[in-house]
């Protein structure tokens, strides 16, 4: 009998050992919720993102990382509307493993077909209220991990906390301004480089890593702040005929190169048209090259030089490959063939 109430007496002991946490996380010195802001438009019209700063102290950092043991969530009305976690990057207490404690960001990211179920929106993305002084944002600890007091910090959010427009640019500078300023916060406090020397940039090394991790998608929402970023390409326009690549071509053949650019610079310096000076130059290449055909094969020659010029450089001034205008072409060929004619008469009227 008296082990049946032995036995009963242990049962209600027993219970209230299982009710109690195997290894509670001890309670911050103090939890902070020192800035939090509200950004829209970043990937898509009427999506939300709530960026966080939050400080995290303890005198004996527990075990457990931040990830585990502290959330930041939104409520709206008493309506809680989503939750994130801190990414444990830094090291709180100096024994070489990150623990997240102390000084660092989170964030909350909301689509906007989310935004739009919550109430926040209508169908196509438009703010109800923007900004929407309703909503309330806390850091708080995980009941899972704290066995009876809960420590949090709350900020109500008013119109200095997010922008006054929804547009995307302002929204996403706004964004990178304000990473930038906790960036060379987190830095002075950690004691890590965040930031490029003397720009306003997040190096690859930490800040980069830090705060792509804290603020998942940050690189699409303000990729002016990263040192290396990935954009899409910018694909040109297909020309829509021959005659719009021909122009295209031989804007681009005078300014990249060196002699077409030549052409240019000789004829600001002879007060000439660029043209007249390339139409010079062929028609003394054309004339010396009838000279020489009219040299060595007489009159056939000087008409051969004649047809070789007309089959090689009609084409290049009709195409309008840079170096030689198609008029100042079809001028140099006009005097080639008369010089040929006036070469043949003479040689006809000799005999």
């Amino acid at each position: 009998m008296n082990k049946i109430k032995l036995v009963l007496l242990l049962i209600p002991m027993l219970f209230a050992l299982m009710a109690v946490p195997a290894s509670a996380a001890a309670l911050p010195d103090s939890t902070e919720l020192v800035d939090a802001q509200l950004y829209t438009g970043l990937l898509e019209t009427g999506d939300l993102l709530i960026a966080v700063r939050y400080n995290i102290t303890y005198t004996t950092v527990p075990t457990e990382n931040v990830d585990t043991t502290f959330v930041v969530w939104m409520e709206d009305v008493n309506t809680r509307l989503a939750t994130g976690v801190p990414y444990p990057y830094f090291d709180s207490d100096g024994d070489g493993t990150s623990d997240g404690y102390g000084n660092g960001v989170a964030s909350i990211y909301m689509t906007a077909a989310q935004t739009y179920a919550a109430g926040l929106t209508d169908v196509s993305g438009v703010w109800n209220n923007w900004p929407d002084t309703s909503l309330n944002v806390y850091v708080e600890g995980n009941p899972a991990a704290f066995s009876t007091t809960i420590p949090y910090d709350a900020s109500s959010i008013t119109a200095s906390n997010s922008t006054s427009v929804v547009t995307a640019s302002t929204n996403q500078a706004a964004l990178g301004a304000k990473v930038l300023v906790w960036a060379a916060e987190l830095q002075a406090v950690h004691a890590v480089t965040l930031i490029v020397s003397g720009q306003n940039l997040l190096n690859d090394t930490f800040g980069a890593g830090y705060f792509s991790l804290a603020i998942p998608g940050l690189r699409q929402m303000a990729p002016s702040i990263f040192a290396v970023s990935t954009v899409s390409p910018t694909i040109p326009t297909a020309a829509t005929s021959t005659g719009d690549f021909a122009s295209a071509a031989e804007t681009r053949f005078d300014a990249s190169t060196y002699y077409g650019q030549g052409f240019v610079t000789l004829a600001s310096d002879m007060g000439l048209p660029k043209g007249s000076i390339q139409g010079a130059l062929v028609l003394l290449i054309s004339i010396a090259l009838v000279g020489w055909g009219a040299k060595t094969w007489g009159t056939r020659g000087a008409m051969a030089a004649l047809v070789l010029s007309a089959v090689f450089m009609f084409p290049i001034m009709w195409i309008g490959v840079g170096w030689i205008a198609w008029q100042a072409g079809a001028v140099s060929l006009a005097f080639i063939a008369i010089a040929a004619v006036l070469k043949t008469s003479k040689e006809f009227s000799a005999t």
